[in-house]
């Protein structure tokens, strides 16, 4: 039983290695709105487990930085981006600061919804 038990680990090595090798993040970088918590956090540490350098995005630097914080944990690298995406002016603020951030993927996780009720 000892050996079948052996093989299987190896098969299964093999499968991690190869699906790490399809899916893996290295190299990119995604930009993660909505970074400081819930479901915005867990995409951005899940995307730094692949390998994704992250751009954190959200209210404030405090509320990012628990999730910063598991970023840079993980080996990779974490940049702040502050904006309340429900603030026009915030928004306008963060333009010009975009215009300086390359990133591969994004991931829009926080925004206003204009719908109302009633």
């Amino acid at each position: 039983h000892l050996h079948r038990f052996q093989a299987g680990c190896h098969k299964l090595t093999r499968m991690s290695k190869y699906l790490e090798s399809q899916f893996s993040l290295v190299g990119s970088r995604a930009l993660v709105t909505g970074a400081s918590k819930g479901i915005g956090a867990q995409i951005a540490i899940a995307l730094a487990s692949s390998g994704a350098d992250l751009v954190l995005l959200g209210r404030s630097s405090e509320s990012l930085a628990d999730t910063k914080a598991q970023v840079v944990a993980l080996g990779r690298n974490a940049s702040e981006l502050i904006c309340d995406l429900g603030d026009p002016k915030s928004v306008a603020a963060l333009l010009p600061k975009l215009a300086n951030e390359s990133v591969d993927i994004l991931v829009n996780n926080a925004g206003k919804s204009s719908c109302r009720n009633g």
